[in-house]
């Protein structure tokens, strides 16, 4: 059931609690609020009864218009196992060894690493150069410089090398 009030700025704020999720928003006109609640409502209603055909045929502007993908998560529904279930099959379908021998080229073409980690493979994708440059770029402490001659320092002994390949006899024998 929708709950809308008034806030001292003038908007109203839509309030929404059903079978255990809570979703709100402000709008600057009463109408909007109650058609946004009435929306969501709907869509906490219907979702659950589609089938997969019809979660298939949901294109990322209608899940947005039903309230988003998190409203497809709190109701139990995961969009992107869906949309790219045969993609994962054909993953899940790879031994360790032939994942191990894909190459970077092979992971794009079935579906990019963000599949492969959903479907909880390990992949051999990035060098330690690539990574290390991530979190360098999300550094946001102190010490910048020395924290990037110690990357560098790493780097100039396994930089070019995928990061799985990387093991405890490596750094032992330094």
């Amino acid at each position: 059931m929708a709950y809308i009030r008034p806030l001292a700025n003038g908007n109203f704020r839509a309030d929404v609690r059903m079978k255990g999720i809570v979703k709100n928003k402000t709008f600057p006109t009463e109408v909007l609020a109650q058609a946004w609640a009435d929306k969501i409502e709907h869509s906490i209603k219907v979702v659950p009864l589609m089938d997969q055909a019809q979660l298939l045929a949901l294109s990322d502007t209608d899940i947005e218009k039903m309230g988003g993908s998190d409203l497809f998560e709190q109701l139990g529904i995961d969009l992107f196992a869906i949309h790219h279930q045969a993609k994962l099959a054909a993953i899940n379908a790879l031994s360790k060894k032939e994942l191990l021998q894909l190459s970077p080229q092979d992971i794009e073409r079935m579906g990019g690493a963000e599949l492969f980690i959903q479907a909880g493979k390990r992949i051999r994708y990035k060098t330690l150069r690539e990574v290390c440059n991530e979190y360098l770029s999300r550094w946001n402490k102190k010490d910048y410089q020395g924290q990037m001659q110690r990357v560098d320092y790493w780097c100039k002994l396994f930089g070019d090398r995928i990061m799985t390949d990387i093991d405890i006899f490596d750094l032992r024998e330094l």
